[in-house]
């Protein structure tokens, strides 16, 4: 079976680290990947997604 799960980040950027692999069964709360936020008035302050 295969499963798609979107993420909302809420911050835009680029995606510097992937956390997890393909077929990993992965918790609530686990960290997913971490992303370099871009520079700007609307780039944010995250630097991380995780499972909501």
């Amino acid at each position: 079976m295969k499963i798609e799960n979107a993420l909302a980040v809420g911050v835009s950027g680029t995606v510097a680290e992937i956390k997890v692999s393909a077929g990993d069964q992965v918790p609530q709360g686990r960290l997913l990947l971490a992303v370099t936020p871009d520079e700007g008035p609307d780039a944010g302050g995250a630097k991380k997604a995780i499972v909501a």
